[in-house]
């Protein structure tokens, strides 16, 4: 059974999650930017496992696009340590 419209609810579902976990994060935990980034990242990735699993178009591009987010969101994180600890 499929909807008509399923793919466009099923992108909203994923951009609205995301978003609010992204708000969460920052309201309760306090956390950097790099960590919130790099968290957002590992969400999205894992929803490109889901459309890769399903064969989904786009599942490739989405996994590979999170990993590049993971990667720039750690080397970010290294970079903002470094550097306070450098001005410390």
């Amino acid at each position: 059974m499929h909807l008509p419209v399923g793919d466009f609810m099923t992108i909203c579902m994923v951009i609205f999650q995301v978003i609010s976990i992204i708000w969460l994060m920052i309201l309760f935990f306090k956390f950097s930017y790099p960590t919130i980034f790099f968290l957002a990242g590992f969400v999205l990735f894992l929803v490109g496992l889901v459309f890769k699993i399903q064969h989904w178009v786009g599942g490739q591009l989405i996994v590979c696009g999170m990993i590049a987010v993971q990667i720039i969101a750690i080397a970010w994180l290294i970079f903002s340590l470094l550097k306070d600890k450098a001005e410390a």
